[in-house]
């Protein structure tokens, strides 16, 4: 992202005057004023891009861009003599190689982007190459720019100090902000949405360090894994720590056992003959067509935890339910508050409603295949530990980038296996499991992304069809 203000230098070149470089204003008694100036050498640069021998010309540069202050000016340099050039040879590029063709010179595609779209621009690399989008910031926006007089950094050794990697959850946290910069700045309802949507996926991010957290993956104290689990939960996404906690382990002990895991429970989904069955009224015809609103009905998770989190707090007991309390009521104040602040009541609102079913959508869209379809135990089912955590659970196959969007939870077999195994130990894990239940002859299920999903609306189908056969008249 990167924002044009109007603070902007001028440069022009004169064919029939003796060559030469001219500087005024800012750098004029810095500036080189030969072939080594910036702005001529992008010309330069242009010029063997194209094939074109420039004829000779005088280039006048003034500067009101502060130099090695953050505000752009090599961008401007390397902007203005490229689109000069342009003029200058008559090579017409299209907008989108000049792009190109700046980024490779400056370096920095976000800061050539504002100089060439003007107001906020998005700059992104395409399969094409670099491109760029203007969005139109608010008219309320003021910029406000504090240049010191004394101190001056250069760009690139600026940048030289930023990390070249960065954590998981740190990159999460940025991309949300990234989101959170565009709802403040704009005011294009569809950017708001789209903005509102990434928030929704950086929250199943955070989702995966709740679990991770829950799961005592991250840290070998239980207490930092528990500060971190609530801060993550509590404070970031508005769920309860405990209430994960105390489902989730529930879930660990006896998946899909049909009495004893919460997650095959009964509720808006049927998952056996017996659930669908004793559905009645605007249920049974949920059930009845289950398969068809799977993916529709995902929208409601977020809201659905929301709703679980505060009924588990207020029956729970214990000094940690009133730190969650506490942390719940001002994530829910301060939550509100920023939004309203950044876009208003109303935008506000769209946010709230687009994020919550997007980051619902996305961690129920991750869970579902990990169980659902399944073999399911019975009441009264013996099953020793090894195969009553392979046989229920289903593996969707490893990719760098699967294991990213799951957060590892993709390899369900081993992290039912291993809960407390941290995930950047559990690829290698799969290969030893795998192994080792090939040797024992225990089934193992491994399958693609698209193949899980049709296993689930195939198993979802068939447990609704005893009530689309009473509904058939006879």
């Amino acid at each position: 992202l990167a924002l044009a203000v109007g603070l902007a230098n001028e440069f022009s070149v004169e064919t029939d005057a003796a060559p030469g470089v001219d500087v005024a204003g800012e750098g004029q008694d810095e500036l080189p004023a030969d072939a080594t100036n910036l702005v001529f050498r992008a010309m330069a640069y242009l010029a063997r891009e194209v094939g074109k021998a420039p004829p000779p010309f005088r280039l006048s540069c003034l500067n009101r861009i502060p130099l090695q202050r953050g505000l752009g000016s090599s961008a401007a340099a390397v902007v203005g003599g490229l689109l000069l050039a342009d003029r200058l040879f008559g090579s017409n590029l299209s907008a989108d190689r000049l792009l190109e063709v700046a980024v490779d010179l400056e370096g920095h595609a976000d800061n050539v982007a504002a100089c060439f779209r003007g107001g906020l621009a998005v700059a992104y690399l395409s399969p094409q190459g670099w491109r760029a989008e203007r969005l139109d910031p608010s008219p309320d926006l003021r910029p406000v720019l504090l240049v010191p007089e004394d101190e001056r950094v250069a760009t690139q050794d600026a940048r030289r100090v930023l990390p070249r990697s960065i954590p998981l959850s740190n990159a999460s946290f940025n991309v949300g902000r990234v989101a959170l910069a565009v709802l403040a700045l704009t005011k294009n309802v569809w950017w708001t949405i789209l903005a509102a949507a990434v928030l929704g996926f950086v929250s199943g991010q955070l989702g995966f360090q709740l679990h991770d957290s829950g799961h005592r993956q991250m840290f070998s104290s239980r207490r930092l894994n528990t500060i971190v689990g609530i801060v993550t939960g509590d404070g970031l996404l508005g769920m309860s720590h405990g209430w994960w906690v105390d489902k989730h382990n529930k879930h660990h002990g006896n998946p899909n056992h049909q009495d004893l895991d919460p997650d095959i429970g009964v509720g808006v989904i049927a998952y056996s003959r017996e659930q669908a069955l004793a559905k009645s009224g605007v249920s049974r015809w949920v059930v009845r067509h289950q398969a068809q609103l799977f993916f529709p009905l995902l929208f409601g998770l977020g809201w659905a935890m929301h709703k679980s989190s505060v009924a588990f707090l207020v029956k729970a007991r214990g000094g940690q339910r009133w730190v969650e309390i506490g942390t719940l009521c001002l994530h829910l104040v301060a939550y509100v508050a920023l939004l309203v602040a950044l876009v208003g009541p109303w935008r506000a609102a769209l946010v709230i409603v687009v994020q919550k079913c997007v980051g619902g959508f996305y961690m129920a869209s991750v869970f579902a295949p990990n169980h659902k379809g399944m073999p399911q135990i019975e009441p009264g089912e013996e099953m020793d530990f090894l195969r009553s955590q392979v046989l229920t659970a289903r593996n969707v196959r490893s990719h760098p980038m699967t294991d990213f969007l799951y957060g590892c939870l993709n390899y369900q077999i081993e992290h039912h296996l291993f809960p407390t195994m941290p995930r950047c130990n559990i690829r290698e894990a799969h290969k030893i499991v795998r192994a080792y239940c090939a040797d024992l002859g225990v089934p193992y299920h491994e399958t693609s992304i698209y193949r899980s999903y049709r296993e689930i609306l195939e198993f979802l189908h068939e447990v609704g069809a005893p009530l689309r056969k009473a509904a058939v008249p006879v």
